[in-house]
């Protein structure tokens, strides 16, 4: 009966690593900001998404190529000579037993030394590709109400926000990075008025509630603080914000009342309205 106890560790390993290999790809998803402006060396991009910025970097650094000499040892022999040896004259013998005679050469044996040949080893010039990236978000916009968001019909209401140019900063592949969200425009709309300006006033004429609501739009450039210039980013960033009013009826007026003394009894000696001098009409 067949088992997966019997499939050998290796075969266990393989499909282990197998199904983790997606896992490890997804983790590393290829981001939508392509660098193509800068240097050879230093290339870098933006992408904005939303009030997203999404600056990225990458590096190429080339390793020359390196040529290696090594010295390999070994033996040769160089080939023996050959030399006339001379020898005394022998007894002369029968011709059956001459076996040398005077005049013949002897070879001599070759003389073996040590010979080093040096060998090179030569590795291709090769290239290191560095990728970085950094995330950043501008100043939350925020709308505010002068005197009050609670407001009476025709009283006049002064919107305003915290809109302005400002800075980001951050670290890429150990170079400075910054990015500046450079203010173009702020708009509002309350019910159906509405302006593009900074400071809106809004009167109300109608009792109710309303909302009122800015909008600022930003452009997006960023540079490196070694020395880059500007870049300007194909995309801007558009921040909102509301607030809720509360209009009530004008409040009525409230008439003054004159308190006036106790009426009294006079005696008088004459009608005060014919003679105003008589006594007790003082």
């Amino acid at each position: 009966m067949f088992t997966f106890q019997k499939i050998p560790m290796a075969v266990g390993l393989a499909l282990m690593f197998s199904l983790l290999a997606p896992m490890a790809n997804s983790a590393h998803a290829v981001t939508p900001c392509s660098a193509s402006a800068g240097s050879a060396g230093f290339q870098h991009g933006s992408y904005v998404s939303g009030s997203t910025v999404i600056i990225c970097a990458v590096t190429n650094v080339v390793v020359p190529a390196r040529t290696v000499t090594t010295v390999v040892s070994g033996r040769t022999n160089t080939p023996g000579s050959t030399a006339p040896v001379t020898r005394p004259p022998a007894p002369r013998l029968p011709a059956w037993q001459n076996h040398w005679q005077p005049g013949q050469h002897i070879v001599v044996a070759p003389v073996s030394h040590v010979v080093t040949t040096p060998q090179r080893s030569v590795t291709p010039p090769a290239q290191n590709t560095n990728n970085g990236q950094a995330i950043f978000t501008p100043s939350g916009l925020v709308a505010a109400v002068s005197p009050s968001s609670s407001l009476t019909i025709g009283q006049a209401a002064t919107l305003t926000s915290n809109a302005k140019t400002h800075f980001r900063q951050g670290i890429i592949l150990g170079r400075s990075a910054e990015v500046r969200f450079l203010l173009q425009s702020v708009s509002w709309k309350v019910d159906s008025a509405s302006a593009s300006t900074k400071t809106f006033v809004w009167s109300p004429d109608q009792a109710g509630n309303y909302s009122a609501t800015v909008k600022a739009n930003y452009s997006v450039a960023y540079r490196f603080l070694s020395g880059g210039a500007w870049v300007v980013a194909a995309n801007s960033v558009t921040l909102s914000d509301s607030l809720a009013l509360n209009v009530d009826t004008q409040p009525q007026t409230q008439a003054s009342v004159v308190e006036s003394s106790p009426a009294q009894v006079l005696l008088v000696g004459a009608p005060c309205s014919r003679y105003s001098t008589s006594f007790g009409c003082h």
